[in-house]
């Protein structure tokens, strides 16, 4: 469990090009009054990122990530939200790629999509939300990835094991 914490951390680390060495970033504010707001628990990463995980039922938890970073498409600013529901060195075999296709597309929102640590290969359930979304949207989103990542989690891994 200690080895996946380490892996989960780096892959977060990584996953923002533009973050600086040696910096640990405060994370988004816009974030942390609706996290702190909602008494949520949390963590920011050494990137900024905000990490809270959720009990879900039957023992089960799951971790899901809220990005500092926001990008900027039409004049929107937006935000990633988002949670890794399998993992796998090399890449995914045809049947766990159909099956995260077939999801995706009976998703009102959200996507799946594959990040790539070295070996390693991360489905990530990810859902976009305007960066000054409300702390209902905010919330909501959160929720909705955490129940789709444990539930493919579960249905493909069988384990409880982000």
């Amino acid at each position: 469990m200690r080895k996946l914490a380490l892996l989960v951390m780096m892959f977060v680390l990584s996953a923002v090009a533009h973050a600086q060495v040696g910096k640990v970033k405060p994370g988004d504010a816009r974030i942390r009054k609706i996290l702190e707001e909602k008494e949520f628990k949390y963590k920011i990463t050494d990137a900024g990122n905000f990490s809270s995980t959720f009990d879900i039922s039957e023992g089960r938890t799951h971790q899901v990530f809220i990005n500092s970073g926001t990008q900027t498409y039409r004049g929107m600013e937006l935000r990633e939200i988002w949670a890794i529901g399998v993992k796998s060195k090399g890449i995914f075999p045809a049947t766990t790629a159909n099956t995260l296709l077939e999801d995706t597309e009976r998703r009102k929102l959200g996507a799946w999509k594959v990040l790539t640590e070295g070996e390693e290969h991360f489905a990530v359930f990810f859902v976009v939300v305007d960066a000054d979304a409300d702390a209902e949207t905010l919330v909501s989103a959160m929720k909705i990835v955490m129940e789709v990542a444990d539930e493919i989690e579960l249905k493909i891994v069988g384990t409880d094991d982000f």
